[in-house]
């Protein structure tokens, strides 16, 4: 069966694994600066067509914010989630019978942690237009790690004894991330930001490198934290999945 060679390549699993998980990040990451862009064009004419006599009142006033709460708060861990499991998917093909599997368990996760973000930010705005607590959550990579924790372990289970501990692994690759980029991401973007800056100067004499400003590069910096810390955890545990096997 290809699920052994993960344990029995687990080197060139795990730099292939990390290097896939970085770069979909850092690419899903990137994706989010565009799509809330459109989402929010489509938000305003959603908005548009709301009566104004509805939007004079405070149930109305919080109505209206709703279609931009829909598109693009909630819209951000999903779309990482997409290009994580789409990259994934194109190294674990390699490796695993379950690959297809795979696949389809992230793209579901990616769905239902739209869902619970989306409701819980319903609920939360109903309360207050601003809601710090939900906003908060939706950056916490919480729910993330659990959405996929649990349709990923629905596909680990058939395999591998133990798959209960994936839940764990995932909710902790996805905290521990979020955490370690709200405790040091922005100095360390920064730093790299200006030490880009510096370089493209005396060397290139030029505020840009292949298009790439500064401040963009300390964000793929910090992207790429993210990643690696994700991509460490992940292809790790399924190291250790993959030494259990049924």
């Amino acid at each position: 069966m290809q699920n052994n060679r993960i344990a029995d390549e687990s080197n060139k699993f795990l730099s292939r694994w990390l290097t896939a998980t970085i770069a979909s990040v850092i690419f899903g990451s990137w994706m989010t600066w565009y799509t809330p862009r459109i989402a929010r064009v489509l938000a305003a004419r959603v908005v548009y067509l709301i009566p104004d006599w509805v939007t004079r009142h405070r149930i109305g006033q919080v109505i209206s914010t709703l279609p931009d709460y829909v598109a693009t708060t909630t819209s951000v861990g999903a779309v990482i989630v997409m290009s994580v499991g789409v990259v994934q998917w194109l190294v674990l093909r390699k490796w695993a019978d379950w690959a297809k599997s795979w696949l389809v368990a992230t793209l579901a996760g990616a769905v239902l942690s739209y869902l619970a973000l989306l409701s819980f930010n319903l609920v939360a705005i109903l309360i207050d237009p601003n809601p710090a607590v939900a906003k908060g959550l939706a950056n916490s990579g919480l729910l993330v790690g659990v959405a996929l924790g649990v349709t990923q372990w629905n596909t680990l289970r058939k395999w591998a004894h133990s798959a209960e501990w994936w839940l764990i692994i995932s909710v902790g690759a996805w905290v521990g991330s979020a955490v370690l980029e709200h405790l040091i991401g922005s100095p360390l973007a920064q730093t790299i930001s200006a030490l880009s800056a510096l370089m493209m100067r005396k060397v290139l004499g030029a505020g840009s490198f292949l298009g790439l400003r500064p401040f963009l590069i300390g964000q793929m910096s910090l992207w790429a934290l993210r990643g690696s810390i994700i991509g460490v955890a992940t292809g790790k545990g399924l190291q250790w999945f993959a030494s259990r096997i049924r």
